[in-house]
């Protein structure tokens, strides 16, 4: 049974540079809300209450959004900072690995915290409604060491099954072309463990295949749901865009906002605290937590987490 959630938060997320080099790529707000955060609220949909989150990258910012003492903060369903009773009841564990370790690595380093026990590993970096129910119930039949959720489109259509058995990853094994994406959502038991060294840097993708041959890795195919893997500037834009990824009860402008009547504002999000100034407007475009856009500002097809200068044009730049 599945108790444990582990979310992969220690990437450096090159790709959304310069962004990153302003927090963790989980951190960054997604319709006002850190992206780590709809990961956790997936494993709170299961149950649990046990979540570990690995860091490295900008490492003291994840400590202010997880103090260590008074619970988790937690952003609510109108986008204001409260308090929750659901996230009251969850621990959350931070693990820092002062150098990168990868993901069998990172796993390998919170195998005190894993012990035993089954867990649910989630990439911080992704906005998903898959329903998760298939894969437990397929992972909690025990014949599986891991168990994948996989989807039949996508980008990178890398694995190659039989029913729900993992036959191959990149045909490395010789076995099929890759027909159906990972989606980084996966389960495990703790004896896989045993399979990875301590201290090393490796991928989880080498256990993978270990399994694959033993035919000790399944899957589950879930077409059904929103899947988005947030890994660039392009992408965050695209999901801000798209109604299917909209979630219900989140304004494009959040209530603490302060916006100038003589602002124009088209397909924006507009995150906590900002102001924006008169006649300013912004198009296409993300402003995060806090910034102040001067008056008269141009702002179109940018993502804004810094203060814009009065009468500044800005198109297509991260600022």
């Amino acid at each position: 049974m599945i108790t444990k959630a582990f979310i992969l938060g220690a990437g450096l997320g090159t790709r959304l540079r310069p962004l990153t080099n302003v927090r963790p790529k989980p951190l960054i707000p997604l319709f006002h809300k850190p992206m780590v955060q709809y990961a956790m609220d997936r494993a709170l949909e299961l149950g649990i209450r046990d979540i570990a989150i690995n860091t490295h990258h900008l490492a003291e910012t994840w400590e202010e959004y997880f103090p260590k003492a008074g619970g988790v903060t937690y952003v609510g369903k109108n986008g204001i900072e409260s308090r929750s009773s659901l996230y009251k009841e969850a621990t959350v564990s931070l693990f820092n690995e002062p150098e990168l370790l990868e993901t069998g690595g990172g796993i390998c380093n919170i195998g005190s915290w894993i012990g035993d026990d089954d867990v649910l590993v989630y990439n911080g970096d992704i906005y998903c409604s898959i329903p998760l129910t298939s894969l437990v119930q397929l992972h909690n039949k025990g014949e599986y060491e891991a168990t994948l959720i996989l989807r039949n489109n996508g980008p990178s259509k890398h694995i190659a099954i039989d029913k729900h058995t993992v036959i191959d990853i990149h045909n490395k094994l010789g076995k099929g072309e890759g027909t159906h994406q990972f989606t980084g959502i996966y389960a495990i038991k703790g004896k896989l463990l045993d399979r990875l060294e301590p201290n090393k840097k490796e991928s989880i993708i080498r256990v993978f295949l270990d399994l694959a041959k033993e035919g000790k890795l399944g899957a589950v195919v879930v077409d059904a749901g929103e899947w988005f893997d947030l890994g660039t500037r392009e992408m965050y834009l695209e999901a801000h865009a798209s109604d299917k990824m909209r979630p219900e009860n989140i304004k494009e402008v959040n209530p603490s906002a302060v916006v100038a009547e003589s602002a124009k504002l088209e397909t924006s999000w507009i995150s906590r605290e900002v102001v924006v100034g008169e006649n300013a407007s912004i198009e296409n475009s993300v402003v995060w937590n806090g910034a102040k856009i001067g008056a008269g500002a141009k702002i179109s097809n940018s993502i804004i987490f810094s203060d814009v200068t009065p009468g500044a044009t800005i198109d297509g730049l991260d600022h």
